[in-house]
Protein backbone atom coordinates (compact mmCIF):
# COMPACT_ATOMS: atom_id res chain seq x y z
CA UNK A 1 0.00 0.00 0.00
CA UNK A 2 1.29 3.09 -1.08
CA UNK A 3 1.47 6.28 1.62
CA UNK A 4 1.11 8.94 -1.39
CA UNK A 5 -2.13 10.90 -2.30
CA UNK A 6 -3.66 10.46 -5.22
CA UNK A 7 -3.36 13.06 -7.88
CA UNK A 8 -5.60 13.50 -11.04
CA UNK A 9 -4.19 12.04 -14.20
CA UNK A 10 -1.85 14.70 -16.28
CA UNK A 11 -5.04 14.88 -19.17
CA UNK A 12 -7.56 15.58 -16.76
CA UNK A 13 -9.53 18.96 -16.83
CA UNK A 14 -9.28 20.59 -13.14
CA UNK A 15 -10.32 24.01 -12.04
CA UNK A 16 -7.40 26.42 -10.98
CA UNK A 17 -8.11 27.40 -7.21
CA UNK A 18 -8.81 31.16 -8.34
CA UNK A 19 -12.01 29.86 -10.43
CA UNK A 20 -13.81 28.43 -7.75
CA UNK A 21 -14.48 31.63 -5.62
CA UNK A 22 -15.07 33.40 -8.90
CA UNK A 23 -18.09 30.56 -10.16
CA UNK A 24 -19.51 30.93 -6.66
CA UNK A 25 -19.88 34.37 -7.19
CA UNK A 26 -21.15 34.04 -10.36
CA UNK A 27 -23.60 31.38 -8.91
CA UNK A 28 -24.73 34.14 -6.39
CA UNK A 29 -25.28 36.51 -8.46
CA UNK A 30 -27.41 34.74 -10.61
CA UNK A 31 -29.01 33.69 -7.58
CA UNK A 32 -29.94 37.43 -6.23
CA UNK A 33 -30.39 38.51 -9.67
CA UNK A 34 -33.68 35.72 -9.87
CA UNK A 35 -34.49 36.96 -6.66
CA UNK A 36 -35.03 41.21 -7.97
CA UNK A 37 -36.58 39.96 -11.14
CA UNK A 38 -39.00 37.60 -8.90
CA UNK A 39 -39.89 40.72 -6.60
CA UNK A 40 -39.99 42.82 -9.50
CA UNK A 41 -42.95 41.05 -11.14
CA UNK A 42 -44.41 40.55 -8.43
CA UNK A 43 -47.63 42.82 -7.82
CA UNK A 44 -47.25 44.38 -4.75
CA UNK A 45 -51.15 45.33 -4.08
CA UNK A 46 -52.01 41.51 -3.61
CA UNK A 47 -49.42 40.78 -1.56
CA UNK A 48 -48.31 37.75 -0.43
CA UNK A 49 -49.36 34.60 1.03
CA UNK A 50 -48.50 34.82 4.44
CA UNK A 51 -52.15 35.35 5.60
CA UNK A 52 -53.04 32.42 3.97
CA UNK A 53 -50.65 30.06 5.63
CA UNK A 54 -51.05 31.65 9.28
CA UNK A 55 -54.81 31.07 8.49
CA UNK A 56 -54.55 27.22 7.63
CA UNK A 57 -52.73 27.15 11.03
CA UNK A 58 -55.48 29.00 12.95
CA UNK A 59 -58.17 27.13 11.15
CA UNK A 60 -56.17 23.83 12.56
CA UNK A 61 -56.02 25.53 16.33
CA UNK A 62 -59.84 26.43 15.74
CA UNK A 63 -61.50 23.05 14.68
CA UNK A 64 -58.53 20.49 16.46
CA UNK A 65 -59.08 18.50 12.83
CA UNK A 66 -55.99 17.06 11.82
CA UNK A 67 -56.54 16.77 7.98
CA UNK A 68 -59.66 19.66 7.36
CA UNK A 69 -60.82 19.70 4.44
CA UNK A 70 -59.66 21.91 1.93
CA UNK A 71 -63.23 23.54 0.93
CA UNK A 72 -64.07 24.38 4.45
CA UNK A 73 -60.39 26.51 5.15
CA UNK A 74 -61.35 30.40 5.72
CA UNK A 75 -58.91 32.95 5.95
CA UNK A 76 -58.26 35.28 8.91
CA UNK A 77 -58.71 39.35 8.52
CA UNK A 78 -55.41 40.33 9.01
CA UNK A 79 -55.99 43.79 11.30
CA UNK A 80 -58.11 41.81 13.35
CA UNK A 81 -57.22 38.00 13.41
CA UNK A 82 -60.71 36.32 13.05
CA UNK A 83 -61.86 34.39 10.81
CA UNK A 84 -63.17 35.87 7.36
CA UNK A 85 -65.80 34.16 4.59
CA UNK A 86 -63.61 34.58 2.48
CA UNK A 87 -62.36 30.66 1.32
CA UNK A 88 -58.28 29.96 1.96
CA UNK A 89 -57.07 28.71 -1.44
CA UNK A 90 -53.80 26.71 -0.14
CA UNK A 91 -54.43 23.01 -1.21
CA UNK A 92 -50.95 21.31 0.44
CA UNK A 93 -50.89 18.85 3.09
CA UNK A 94 -51.44 19.93 6.91
CA UNK A 95 -48.51 17.87 8.11
CA UNK A 96 -46.79 20.98 8.66
CA UNK A 97 -49.59 23.16 9.50
CA UNK A 98 -50.32 20.74 12.21
CA UNK A 99 -47.21 20.97 13.95
CA UNK A 100 -46.88 24.67 13.57
CA UNK A 101 -50.61 24.55 15.25
CA UNK A 102 -49.14 22.01 18.37
CA UNK A 103 -46.36 24.11 18.79
CA UNK A 104 -47.16 27.77 17.82
CA UNK A 105 -49.47 30.45 19.74
CA UNK A 106 -53.31 30.73 19.34
CA UNK A 107 -53.41 32.28 16.34
CA UNK A 108 -56.94 33.73 16.21
CA UNK A 109 -57.13 34.94 19.81
CA UNK A 110 -53.70 36.96 19.10
CA UNK A 111 -54.94 40.46 18.87
CA UNK A 112 -57.00 40.20 21.91
CA UNK A 113 -54.37 38.55 23.97
CA UNK A 114 -51.83 40.89 22.85
CA UNK A 115 -54.24 44.17 23.34
CA UNK A 116 -54.60 42.56 26.39
CA UNK A 117 -51.10 42.34 27.35
CA UNK A 118 -50.13 45.66 26.52
CA UNK A 119 -52.94 47.17 28.63
CA UNK A 120 -52.41 45.51 31.57
CA UNK A 121 -48.51 46.33 30.98
CA UNK A 122 -49.13 50.02 30.69
CA UNK A 123 -52.69 50.81 31.93
CA UNK A 124 -52.75 49.49 35.77
CA UNK A 125 -53.15 51.77 38.09
CA UNK A 126 -50.50 50.01 40.48
CA UNK A 127 -47.64 50.68 38.07
CA UNK A 128 -48.36 54.45 38.26
CA UNK A 129 -46.23 55.67 41.14
CA UNK A 130 -47.80 58.40 42.25
CA UNK A 131 -50.05 59.08 39.18
CA UNK A 132 -53.82 57.17 38.80
CA UNK A 133 -54.28 55.92 35.35
CA UNK A 134 -56.67 58.30 34.49
CA UNK A 135 -53.91 61.35 35.06
CA UNK A 136 -51.58 59.27 32.76
CA UNK A 137 -54.57 59.15 30.34
CA UNK A 138 -55.04 63.00 30.54
CA UNK A 139 -50.96 63.44 29.60
CA UNK A 140 -51.00 61.31 26.99
CA UNK A 141 -54.19 62.63 25.23
CA UNK A 142 -52.58 66.28 25.31
CA UNK A 143 -49.56 64.64 23.05
CA UNK A 144 -46.94 64.83 26.20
Amino acid sequence: MSSTGTYAPSGASTAPATATPLIAAAILGLFVLAAVLSAARKDVTQGFDEVAHTSYVAQIQHTGEAWPAFNSLRLLDPQTFHFTDAANYLNHPPIFYGLLAAIGPDLENAFRRIFKQVFELFLRPDHFAGAGRDQFLQVNESGF
